[in-house]
């Protein structure tokens, strides 16, 4: 169990990037979810033990790590979100150099853990080749590799589907959620269809606070009244979002598909109800807090 408890990260200027954080991250997939710019990242840093938090505390099976990070190093696999590789390097060349530097097995075994690790990745074959030659979704995977290195108890991934095509996403959702089957892995992102994919317990951060910690069903069930969806014309949508709380907005065959919350009284002509997603829930949460955080003039 990671036990984070009222974390504050208050930068020069001053500039408060965490406002007293407190979660319980269980063993499995569990979601971060937040816009950019929430604090996500700051809290990662955090956690990896990179950064130092001005208070609160960080513990990793009972232990307070918040002081001595070195004592999470050893069991933590982390990638952030901008993970440099040199680009002349092959794959397995690279892993070995990261292995090196993590002192992963010893000298004369790191060649087969690399390939090993490139293996499970799904990037054996393209062992041989110059990282520069990678796709965005190879490159992930790699830092992948180099993060499960040494079989960590816990694993940060920091935005990692962030700019891949369907196909590299689809594929690096499956890689997590067999890696979160014997390990705690943190999630962080801003895509919330990642969340609502892979993570059966998510928080959400926005301006550095906690808004919500729960299941994605807890977070949908929670939300008062109905969805409804419907197609409107492109100058009838400026009228209605100043009407109504529009929690998704779509282009589908040339015309604008939205979709409301109705917290009460009858749906909208032309719109019908339909069930509500964690997109919704995530979207409702967000417009109460701006509207909460806002002055009073807005």
């Amino acid at each position: 169990m990671l036990e984070i408890r009222d974390l504050v990260k208050v930068y020069p200027g001053p500039v408060a990037a965490l406002h007293g954080v407190r979660l319980d991250v269980p063993r499995g997939l569990f979601g971060l979810l937040g816009p950019n710019g929430s604090g996500k990242s700051t809290l990662m840093k955090i956690l990896a033990g990179l950064l130092a938090p001005t208070s609160g505390r960080v513990v990793l099976d009972g232990v307070d790590v918040t002081d001595r990070p070195q004592l999470v190093w050893p069991r933590l696999g982390y990638l952030p979100q901008d993970f440099g590789f040199y680009p002349r390097l092959t794959g397995e060349a690279m892993l070995r150099h990261l292995l090196d530097l993590k002192g992963v097995g010893e000298r004369s075994r790191r060649s087969r853990i690399a390939l090993e690790l490139l293996d499970r990745v799904n990037l054996g074959a393209a062992a041989g080749r110059r990282v520069a030659e990678y796709s965005g979704g190879m490159r992930q995977r790699l830092g992948i590799a180099q993060a499960i290195a040494g079989d960590p108890e816990l694993l940060i991934v920091d935005e990692p589907t962030a700019g891949l095509d369907p196909e590299e996403r689809l594929r690096f959702h499956h890689l997590l959620a067999e890696l979160a089957e014997t390990r705690t892995v943190l999630l962080s992102t801003h895509l919330v269809e990642d969340v609502a994919m892979l993570c059966p317990r998510f928080a959400v951060l926005r301006f550095g606070r906690l808004l919500l910690e729960g299941t994605p069903q807890q977070a949908r069930r929670a939300i008062p009244g109905r969805l409804a969806e419907g197609l409107v014309a492109r100058d009838a949508l400026e009228p209605l979002r100043r009407t109504a709380r529009v929690t998704q907005h779509l282009l589908f065959e040339g015309r604008h598909r939205v979709r409301l919350h109705v917290p009460e009284g009858p749906l909208p002509p032309e719109f019908v109800e339909v069930p509500a997603t964690l997109e919704d829930a995530y979207m409702l949460l967000t417009l109460d807090d701006a509207a909460r955080t806002l002055p009073a003039s807005a």
